[in-house]
């Protein structure tokens, strides 16, 4: 194991308060930008939504660095045979994050008027 689990947690907790920082920054100041280029896309403008997604996992990052977030070798062993299923939830989670802030923006667009209006 390269770093003790939580310490690990502690860092992607920073690295993404930060990113939420800055999102709500440029929401506040309400900067024009096309993209924030984190999903790849060219097209995918930061939104609140966004934001509140990046928050979510400042949370959750928080609290496995707190609580003692376990390394992927304890939880399997913890899990046992459960950890299949809990890996391909965790995958559709992902996945399912992905597609909120890819498409979010689209499919609410009434929520996010267009700044020529």
């Amino acid at each position: 194991m390269l770093v003790e689990p939580r310490y690990g947690a502690a860092a992607v907790g920073a690295l993404y308060g930060g990113f939420f920082a800055f999102l709500a920054s440029v929401l506040l100041r309400d900067v024009d930008m096309a993209s924030c280029g984190c999903t790849g896309a060219t097209d995918t403008p930061p939104t609140w939504l966004h934001a509140s997604f990046n928050l979510a996992v400042t949370a959750c990052a928080a609290g496995g660095a707190l609580l003692g977030a376990r390394s992927t070798a304890g939880l399997v062993h913890v899990l046992g045979p459960s950890a299949v299923i809990f890996a391909v939830a965790v995958a559709i989670a992902a996945w399912l994050a992905y597609l909120i802030v890819q498409l979010g923006p689209r499919l609410f667009a009434p929520a996010y008027p267009s700044k020529e209006a």
